[in-house]
């Protein structure tokens, strides 16, 4: 029996055609013969006919050459495929340009984007990841990189595409509970197409993390003022403690220099507070410097607290080494203030470059001797 409809030939107790789905009356005689009247193009009965045991084939689209008797299958184009019928359902929408078209207008123009439309995730993925590396560390080059993008995308979209299709499709078709086409196309018709909210969410976190990571350069902090001041205040600081290290024997230093905290105190006249921690035989010590007209002046040593402490005692301590005293005995609390506030502006400065200002670096032994 044959279908009413396709004439597709129906197999043992079969109603409804598998091909067109037409419901087939097993008790109407008239079906063949109906069908054969609406179809004149067919000379004989063996052009309608078909083996069972090859029950898909009528799905095939293929060429046939004679050659000595013998007949070959011929592919006239790159993009032929068995399961056509499929195919259009996995592609659906633009199917005529992925399949005809050289150049593929949505992918030259969207890129990845479009790769990610079309549910090739890791396509997508991996190339915004290029995309991104290639704004962040590349960025001279970025124009370039947009122009190679556009045009091996354009042209290679569609070759691509189709051959994950065709996997898809054959992976589909046999892992298919299903046996007959009309269910095997709607699963194809399931799991191909396009899907536009995947994509907008891929590429609303790609602008997030590179807005995030692209910080410096949308708010170019090596050019503020902000920036050049904290530079130059570092520089500073580093070179004046690196001077007394090197300068130690003729400042009369005893013992080996350990770190270096630099204050910076702003107003009329920047002043830099430099605090010197050392150590020799008898312990650790404390010295403090300043600036004053471009020169640095010792102006405490907790070597010194004893001996000035009993001129104190003897009341014949001078002023300036009444002052030099006081001085002295806080050295080492204003040393450990400015190191913890440091710290703390590293911090602060991380969380909010715009405004956080850095007035205090701690300077190691391993950069003073540097």
């Amino acid at each position: 029996m044959r279908c009413k409809k396709c004439g597709k030939k129906l197999r043992a107790n079969e109603i409804f055609c598998s091909s067109c789905g037409y419901y087939n009356d097993p008790s109407d005689s008239s079906s063949e013969d109906l069908y054969k009247e609406n179809n004149n193009d067919f000379s004989s009965e063996d052009d309608l006919l078909k083996d069972d045991d090859s029950f898909d084939d009528d799905i095939q689209i293929q060429a046939t050459n004679f050659t000595d008797g013998k007949s070959t299958k011929k592919r006239n184009k790159f993009f032929d495929f068995q399961y056509d019928r499929f195919l259009e359902a996995y592609i659906g929408e633009d199917y005529k340009i992925v399949v005809r078209k050289k150049i593929n207008i949505y992918a030259f123009f969207l890129n990845w984007m479009y790769f990610l439309y079309r549910k090739l995730y890791i396509i997508g993925i991996v190339g915004l990841i290029i995309t991104g590396i290639v704004i962040k560390f590349f960025t001279n080059y970025f124009i370039y990189y947009i122009i190679i993008v556009m045009v091996l995308s354009g042209l290679l979209f569609n070759p691509i595409y189709l051959l994950v299709a065709k996997k898809r499709v054959l992976y589909i078709k046999r892992k298919s509970k299903y046996d007959d086409d009309f269910s095997i196309e709607q699963l194809c018709t399931k799991y191909g197409g396009v899907n536009f909210v995947v994509t907008l969410i891929i590429y609303a976190i790609f602008l997030i993390v590179m807005f995030l990571s692209m910080y410096d350069v949308v708010f170019p902090q090596k050019h503020s003022k902000f920036f050049k001041e904290n530079s130059e205040n570092e520089a500073n600081c580093s070179s004046m403690i690196r001077r007394i290290y090197s300068l130690r024997s003729n400042l009369k230093i005893d013992g080996d220099v350990k770190e270096g905290v630099c204050n910076i105190s702003t107003g009329t006249n920047k002043i830099y507070n430099i605090y010197i921690k050392a150590e020799n035989n008898n312990g650790t010590y404390y010295l403090f410097y300043k600036t004053k007209e471009n020169y640095l002046e010792l102006q405490g040593n907790t070597q010194s607290i004893a001996e000035l402490e009993q001129k104190v005692s003897d009341r014949n301590i001078t002023a300036e080494e009444e002052l030099f005293l006081n001085n002295s005995k806080n050295i080492e609390s204003k040393y450990k203030s400015a190191k913890s506030m440091a710290k703390t502006e590293d911090i602060l400065i991380k969380k909010n470059k715009a405004t956080s200002e850095k007035l205090n670096y701690i300077i190691t032994e391993k950069n003073i001797k540097r």
